[in-house]
């Protein structure tokens, strides 16, 4: 297997150089479509910029790829679109397997690891996993309902969009192949640490989301975000039932607010 991982960013830029270091070890080869101006028009922060910088000089990254978007379109086609040029490179890379990722996701190395193997020796040609989202900082976690598509064989006529065999996945993150023996991890196997509701500021990521135009939908999930405190055991967000918090260690040393 030569793994490759595509991210797509934008925002959520106080975590990714701790995202790249979490898998860094285990993929092959990684490329980052980003951009500099949101699918809504907004500029991203000096700080992403700096960041994209750092990227270079830290060998976390074997290649940038700019995007600039087409704002006459909706916001998930143009992450549709980010995806596919990943993934074309990826394919260019010469890798046999890949999956796209985000800033603000995490993996643990000896899962992706395990992931790896058993893959091969099983003869997967795709997979998923759950996920767990943490809320204000990256010590409050909860298994989210959200599934992610994780590696997928790299085969002709591959491509990202449409039907896929597991429920509750991004739209613009499935991934269609010819011939697909699918698995789908536990969670004591695999999963993706989301740190979704871990942000320096919560308003810019809401706003430059697919929602975004929904005002109603992001003035409740600002709400649900502000309201929200570590005597609560549980978290309510629009649209997810909800999530039973607890403490765990920030195992990825990622960005802390409050530290």
């Amino acid at each position: 297997m030569i793994l490759s991982a595509t991210y797509n960013f934008f925002n959520g830029e106080e975590h990714l150089i701790a995202s790249l270091k979490s898998i860094r070890s285990q993929v092959d080869y990684i490329n980052i479509v980003y951009q500099t101006t949101s699918n809504h028009g907004n500029k991203c922060t000096e700080y992403a910029k700096d960041v994209i910088f750092e990227i270079k000089t830290l060998n976390l990254v074997d290649k940038l790829i700019y995007y600039e978007p087409n704002l006459s379109i909706a916001s998930a086609q143009n992450e549709l679109i980010k995806r596919q040029i990943g993934l074309r490179d990826c394919i260019d890379s010469g890798a046999t397997h890949f999956f796209t990722i985000d800033s603000d996701e995490f993996y643990r190395a000896k899962e992706i690891e395990y992931a790896k193997h058993k893959i091969s020796n099983e003869k997967y040609t795709s997979s998923s996993t759950k996920s767990f989202l943490h809320v204000r900082r990256p010590i409050y976690r909860g298994i989210d309902n959200t599934n992610i598509a994780f590696i997928t064989e790299i085969q002709n006529n591959i491509s990202l969009g449409g039907s896929y065999p597991i429920n509750n996945i991004d739209p613009t993150r499935t991934i269609r192949i010819p011939n697909r023996t699918h698995y789908h991890f536990a969670t004591d196997e695999v999963a993706m640490y989301h740190m979704c509701f871990v942000r320096k500021n919560f308003e810019s990521k809401l706003k430059n989301t697919s929602s975004a135009s929904m005002t109603n939908f992001i003035n409740r999930a600002k709400q649900s975000i502000d309201n929200w405190s570590s005597n609560s055991e549980l978290f309510i967000f629009p649209n997810k039932p909800p999530v039973k918090i607890t403490r765990v260690k920030n195992e990825f040393d990622t960005f802390d607010p409050e530290i």
